[in-house]
């Protein structure tokens, strides 16, 4: 058994259902699966624990970065540890496996939980990482139509060329083709939700409960949002709500925008070049209006050229040769 007990960590990029689907399994009577914690998104923790603990202890808990393309700051763990003291988890953690259980130790008493599931979107970039320390734990990666998906980080206030960065950093250092990491396309899990479910929860031999069945109206939002109405109409058609040249501008990213040749995170190798390749995976090829892409074709490449994409994007942590995309 997972001494841990951590049976499921949820990845993908934002706006791809990571959220609806944290909601629905912490519905469950047996599974916990609370805010996003930042824990699971350093790699660094991952290949050196003990150089990690001195990190962790000299640091200030509230201001660590992640890697990644979206930086998160601060490790979320209040809800978690209740007042007690962090340095404890830390210095009596022998590895980083260890210092996961000790942080949800007071959940599984607490709560008498027996599953316990840790969902931040960013958790993707370290899913192959955290195969080795978590064997047995179910990996899930969201995804959803990249136009639909880019196009809700945008009317929730980023901008085209980071949403669309992120979504391609996400899924294609997330996928992976080996091993336990399950798909879990956002379209699936609003129309089938209870298949969708029954098929995770069998995996941790736990019956699927009819009040997992709540929806969206229930999920609390991240603050970090500029928060919008969605309409039945945002849930599988986003892009169609936006203006026709923010769709040119979403249309030319996901052509123009792809890796650098050789780029590497953490000994992982992006499973897709750009977005195109993630559609036709996932079965999101797109028929779209002629004028539309002739425009896109058209479209003067200075306009989004390579340093103003760099310029655009401040927070990314990684520079100079280091910097993983360009515009082709």
């Amino acid at each position: 058994m997972n001494k841990a007990k951590l049976k499921i960590i949820i990845g993908g990029s934002a706006s791809t259902g990571s959220s609806l689907l944290a909601h629905l399994l912490n519905q469950h009577s047996q599974v916990y699966c609370g805010p996003e914690t930042n824990l699971l998104t350093h790699p660094d923790w991952l290949l050196d624990w003990g150089n990690a603990q001195n990190i962790i202890m000299q640091s200030n808990l509230n201001t660590l970065m992640s890697s990644g393309w979206h930086v998160h700051k601060g490790i979320q763990i209040d809800h978690l540890i209740k007042g007690r003291p962090f340095a404890s988890y830390v210095e009596q953690s022998k590895d980083y496996q260890s210092f996961i259980h000790n942080i949800y130790s007071n959940v599984l008493i607490d709560q008498k939980i027996n599953v316990i599931a840790e969902k931040t979107p960013s958790n993707a970039i370290c899913l192959h990482l955290l195969q080795r320390h978590f064997p047995k734990t179910q990996r899930i990666l969201t995804v959803r139509n990249p136009y639909d998906a880019i196009a809700s980080m945008y009317k929730r206030g980023w901008s085209i060329p980071y949403a669309c960065g992120l979504y391609l950093f996400n899924i294609s250092i997330g996928f992976e083709e080996r091993g336990n990491l399950k798909i879990v396309k956002y379209e699936d899990l609003i129309e089938n939700k209870k298949n969708i479910l029954t098929d995770l929860l069998k995996t941790n031999d736990l019956p699927y409960e009819k009040n997992m069945e709540l929806m969206h109206n229930e999920i609390v939002p991240l603050p970090s949002w500029v928060q919008y109405e969605p309409t039945n109409t945002d849930m599988f058609n986003t892009f169609d709500t936006i203006s026709k040249q923010d769709q040119q501008s979403i249309i030319y990213f996901i052509t123009h925008l792809k890796f650098r040749s050789n780029f590497t995170f953490y000994g992982k190798t992006p499973a897709f070049n750009n977005v195109e390749e993630i559609m036709f995976k996932f079965g999101y090829a797109k028929t779209l209006n002629s004028k539309i892409m002739q425009f896109v074709r058209q479209k003067n490449i200075t306009r989004f050229g390579y340093e103003k994409l760099k310029r655009k994007l401040k927070n990314y942590p990684l520079s100079g040769n280091k910097f993983p995309f360009k515009i082709h």
